[in-house]
């Protein structure tokens, strides 16, 4: 009876584990959209570099800046996501990924 109980105990901290499991999965592959699609608004926003303003072509150079962010430290913002909570709420990504961009120090680039 023992051994039941134990087996019985033992099948539903495994069945408790695999919804916590996948919904990091999905949360993981959400953060994952998000961030491709912030990096592709962002190079929209680079196509202005050959603009004749000096406004656009700086708001081209910081759009590639923050897409080369973005992409390379994507892992690490996927993981910070999921641990502070965020969730499956695009306002929420987009403002964290905006406010982690602004916080970090800049990247240094060559000048066209």
């Amino acid at each position: 009876m023992k051994t039941i109980g134990i087996a019985l105990v033992m099948f539903g901290l495994i069945l408790v584990n695999v919804p916590v499991q996948a919904e990091e999965v999905n949360l993981t592959s959400f953060y994952m959209d998000c961030i491709d699609q912030k990096t592709i608004n962002c190079m929209h926003k680079a196509m202005l570099i050959d603009a004749r303003g000096e406004n656009l072509q700086s708001c081209a150079k910081d759009a590639i800046q923050q897409a080369a962010f973005y992409q390379r430290n994507k892992e690490l913002l996927v993981r910070r996501m999921i641990e502070q909570g965020i969730g499956e709420n695009k306002a929420k990504v987009s403002y964290f990924l905006i406010k982690v961009y602004a916080d970090s120090p800049p990247i240094e680039l060559a000048e066209k």
